[in-house]
């Protein structure tokens, strides 16, 4: 199976070729977009008050996008930044380069493998990547570790033979954990704990089927979040316990505390919830949420776009776009959005402001993941580089 099909049909959706940006005309264009009118409300989706959402969305299309250059590889599987730099999986296996154009890593050659979640299942530490892949054509999904200068490849083990793809992956100076899962199967996800020279700690089945969205590390306590939340001492499996939360999900850490799909602030010291928000009841299911300078920001499958105080939980804008909301990166003063239909839009961070919108697509599909350096970005299987201007 080639990985570009896959990557377009798996757990994220890609693309598999250049994109083509588009103008409200409908021609390739760099610079200009369309104004947009805010779509119907979903059936059962109503606002927390009445008075915030506007009958049509306020838009000053003040700002575009122009191409500057093209990066030496196309990175897929859920483009990110990290560090200034963009990570995605390349041809030949994971890479980070620069926004300049210079491949800072490039892992040794693992083409064969595909990584249908790479942020997801993917993390730093102590100067090591590791990095979790999908079973193809194998007998179980395997797990690497990779030297966070060269590329080179450390260590590599296969999971249970039962799960074919792993979820999530954490890190730090001690150790790694990541969960493997099998979709659409009863069988239970088994999370797995190994230190940096790939000896086995510990291994056990997690308690639901659902598969493990997310592992987060706070001191000696380890985050489990599936169709609930969970914690265990990172150095004792029997330990996990259920924390009473609201809900589980994708988890997104900022600091000392964690935010879930519906936008609930939970303090990882304890697992205890410090303030919870209704926006999934009221504005529709979330997207994992993006965390910037004490903004939350999420999506919306009801295509609203949420602002959220990270400290207090209130709601400081709300916007409404054309399509469920797939993907939200921000910087200091932008929130990039990302919708089903291939709708890419730029929204003031401060009030929620649309500034810019254009559409994001090419002929096998519909990009859901773009990545901001600065003020420059790319979109998920692009080469291209394009600059923010005014």
């Amino acid at each position: 199976m080639d990985r570009r099909t896959f990557l377009g049909g798996a757990c994220c959706v890609s693309l598999a070729g250049c994109l083509r940006l588009q103008g409200g005309s409908g021609e390739s264009t760099a610079t200009s977009s369309p104004t947009a009118t805010a779509t119907a409300e979903a059936d059962g989706v109503n606002p927390v008050d009445e008075t915030t959402t506007t009958e049509s969305r306020v838009s000053v299309d003040d700002l575009g996008l122009d191409r500057v250059r093209d990066l030496p590889a196309t990175l897929y599987g859920g483009v990110f930044t990290r560090q200034g730099s963009f990570v995605g999986v390349t041809d030949d296996g994971i890479g980070q380069v620069s926004p300049d154009g210079t491949v800072e890593w490039e892992s040794d050659r693992i083409a064969d493998e595909l990584f249908p979640q790479l942020p997801e299942a993917i993390d730093f530490a102590d100067g090591t990547v590791f990095v979790g892949c999908s079973n193809d054509n194998r007998d179980a999904t395997r797990v690497y570790a990779f030297d966070d200068a060269s590329g080179q490849r450390l260590w590599s083990h296969d999971t249970d033979p039962d799960n074919w793809f792993v979820s999530s992956v954490a890190a730090d100076d001690r150790a790694v954990f990541y969960a493997s899962n099998q979709l659409g199967s009863d069988a239970n996800p088994i999370v797995t704990a190994r230190d940096h020279d790939g000896e086995s700690l510990w291994s056990r089945p997690f308690p639901s089927e659902t598969p493990v969205e997310t592992l987060l590390l706070h001191d000696d306590r380890l985050y489990l979040s599936s169709d609930r939340l969970y914690a265990m001492d990172r150095n004792d499996p029997e330990s996990l316990t259920q924390v009473e939360a609201p809900s589980g999900g994708g988890l997104t850490r900022s600091g000392d505390a964690a935010f879930d799909r519906s936008v609930n602030r939970i303090d990882l010291a304890d697992g205890t919830v410090e303030w919870t928000t209704r926006i999934s009841s009221d504005y529709g299911p979330g997207i994992r949420p993006s965390v910037r300078d004490g903004v939350v920001v999420t999506g919306t499958d009801a295509g609203y776009v949420l602002a959220i105080d990270a400290d207090a939980g209130d709601i400081r804008w709300e916007a409404r776009v054309d399509g469920p909301v797939t993907e939200i990166a921000l910087t200091d003063d932008y929130a990039f959005v990302v919708d089903r239909n291939g709708e890419f839009y730029i929204l003031d961070l401060t009030e929620g402001v649309l500034r810019h919108q254009r559409t994001v697509r090419d002929e096998e599909g519909v990009a859901t993941h773009v990545a901001v350096s600065g003020t420059e970005l790319i979109f998920d299987a692009d080469r291209t580089v394009y600059e923010l201007v005014e």
